[in-house]
Parts: structure tokens; sequence; C-alpha cells
């Protein structure tokens, strides 16, 4: 599977700590040229790639001229699958007919919209640049464009939201009957404005007990509706994100662009996060690789428990077994009677969260990293 990272942005949100930039439209050319080279350099038709995902940031940042190029050397230098998933990240703000349907036409057919919230005073407080009404409409428009695979982000948890507020949100999205959803509770993090608004004391967020009903309610609303397929993600029968599963189950994959991951054979790298610097030593040396690691049996084995139990219905035991030699119960049998008494994990020939684990889900992995 392929990534593609676009760091422009119009405005940067209030929460985000993503390698984006406001402000540097000027380069976009040279970043797009350094991506196709850089594409070009690690090619591989041995690779079989069965989705291809650009996000950022705002890919459509880029223009359909320069998406139009990345993709053309995407299927010249790898081996593309026919019925490749090919996702693209848009804004609501951002997204016109015309727009979606020539994105549609070079073969992106799965669009996902950062919508967050349909509730215009918390889009304001995020410094998103949508209102709840031009969110709907750009849903509508993607359906109009031909997608039928859309996805739509939501947040939980924010400044002031009440479980109600948030019940609401998610009668809303429903109503719009997309094909997926992602509900993800606010990340808060070191180095963004909202972090050092809290740290302030000049805003709060949500309790940890709200935010947990919060939680609950989203797996209780949307299951009804959606098969809940991940601890954030939920879907219609066949429209499952094929693309988060890949990292899910721990395969390789390629990443293109500034600040940009690879895992490949063992080994992951990741790029120059500064887009100037990337472009720079794309040019110098066809290389932007900033840091490599090595990964050994047991960080491997680590992150295959840790990504594992993100799925709802986890990962059956001998999968594991079977790939690291390795008796799992045994090595954490502590750890398994500890989380089963809690009534946090099952553990028996597969393993995977209860509803009350998946509630403090980075608690219960923590304990096998």
């Amino acid at each position: 599977m392929i990534y593609v990272h676009t760091p422009f942005c119009a405005s940067k949100c209030i929460y985000c700590d993503f390698n984006t930039y406001v402000g540097r439209e000027e380069m976009i050319d040279d970043y797009t040229a350094a991506l196709v080279k850089e594409i070009r350099a690690r090619s591989d038709s041995r690779l079989k790639i069965s989705t291809i995902y650009f996000g950022g940031g705002n890919p459509l940042k880029l223009g359909v001229v320069n998406l139009s190029r990345i993709m053309r050397t995407v299927r010249k230098y790898y081996s593309v699958d026919k019925n490749v998933e090919i996702s693209l990240e848009a804004n609501p703000e951002d997204v016109n007919t015309s727009l979606l349907t020539e994105c549609s036409d070079l073969g992106f057919n799965r669009l996902s919209l950062g919508i967050q919230s349909f509730d215009d005073k918390k889009l304001i407080f995020l410094r998103r640049r949508h209102t709840a009404k031009e969110a709907v409409s750009a849903y509508n428009v993607a359906l109009e464009a031909g997608f039928d695979n859309v996805n739509i982000d939501l947040i939980f948890g924010l400044p002031g939201q009440s479980v109600e507020e948030w019940r609401r949100e998610l009668k809303q999205v429903v109503a719009l009957e997309p094909s997926h959803v992602s509900a993800y509770g606010l990340s808060v993090e070191p180095g963004t404005p909202l972090y050092a608004a809290i740290k302030k004391g000049n805003i709060s967020i949500p309790d940890e007990e709200n935010q947990a009903r919060m939680m609950e309610i989203t797996h209780n609303y949307l299951s009804g509706v959606y098969h809940h397929y991940e601890i954030s993600n939920f879907a219609r029968c066949g429209f499952e994100c094929r693309h988060n599963l890949n990292y899910w189950l721990g395969r390789d994959y390629l990443g293109f662009g500034a600040g940009a991951y690879s895992c490949l054979n063992n080994r992951r790298f990741c790029n120059i996060f500064k887009p100037e610097s990337y472009i720079r030593a794309i040019f110098n040396g066809g290389d932007a690789i900033a840091a490599t690691e090595t990964l050994t049996k047991e960080i491997r084995l680590a992150e295959s428990i840790f990504l594992g139990l993100r799925l709802v219905d986890g990962f059956r035991v001998t999968d594991i077994e079977e790939k690291f030699h390795c008796d799992l119960r045994k090595r954490y049998e502590l750890v398994i009677e500890r989380l089963s008494a809690g009534n946090l994990l099952e553990a028996d020939k597969v393993w995977r969260l209860t509803d009350r684990g998946r509630l403090v889900a980075d608690a219960v992995m923590s304990e096998f990293v």
C-alpha cells in the first residue's frame, strides 16, 4: 500500500499536530516534482499495491494536474491492483461537483471528508473553515460526483461538549447515510494551541467519565447501522477502509512526501519533515530519509498485539504464535490474568478488547508494549 502526504493547508486547526504548513503554496509544483522523483526512485514492480491514500494536510491543494501526474507515476512504476482502493482526504469548503468529478476520473474511488462537527460554534472553536451547512452540502456534492464510498470524520470530547450534544452529532451523521464514519476522541497534543490553552486553564475538555460515556454512546448508536470494525471506525458492509486495515494488520507500506513513514522488510523509516528541506534533499540526492529503525522481533510482536487489539474482532492467537514462534499465553500470563479479571480483555482462542476495555484501550494496549 502507498501513502502520499500533502503538507499544505489553508489554515491550522487548534488541535492539529500533523506535518502541515500554511502559506507555502508557492512550492506546490516543486513539491509535486519531488514526489514524482521519489516515487520513481523507489519503484519496485514486485510490490503489489492494493490501496493508495492521499492525506495531509489538504491533497486538493496540489490541484488536479499535479494529482494526475502523481497517479500516472504510481501506476507506471508499481504493480497496482485493478481493484485498488484510492482514497482522497478533502475539506468540505474545498469541494465542488466539477473538481470531484475530475478526481473520480483520475481513479479516486473513496473520499474522506474532514467534517469534525455539525455544530457551527464548535467548528469556529476548532478553527475549521466550513459551516455545518457547507459540510452537508459537500457530502451531497460527493454523491453527485459519483463517489459511493464516502467517509465522514467526527471528533467527540470537545471543550464544552455535553453527552447529549454528541448524541445529536451522531444522529446527524446517520441521517446522511455515509458508507463510513470515523469517530475519534479529541487528542490534546503538546505544541498545539489547544494544548497551550488547556494548560493555561483558559478552556477545559469533558472529564474522563463523560468522554467514556461519549465513546460508549458512539458504539451503541452507530453499531445499530454500521459494522464497528475498529475502535474508532464504523462501516457499512464491504466499505471498511482497506488502507487502514492494512496498517492494523501489520502489513508493509510505502510513504512518499515530507514526513511520510514507510515500513518494508522489518525496517521502518521516515522522510524529512519540512517540505522545503524534503524538496532540496530529493533533488540533491534522490533520498529524503531522515531516520531509520530496525524492527526487532520484540518490537514486531508488541506492535502486532497492539494493532490487533484495535480491531473490534481482535486477532487469532495462533496467527501471532505461528508468526513469532512463541507462546502468547505463557509470555503474558500475568498481564492476561489482570486484564481478564478487570473485564478489559477476552483472551481465549481470539484476543479482543471487551466493551469496557475499549473505553481505556490505550492503557490496556500499553500492557503489551
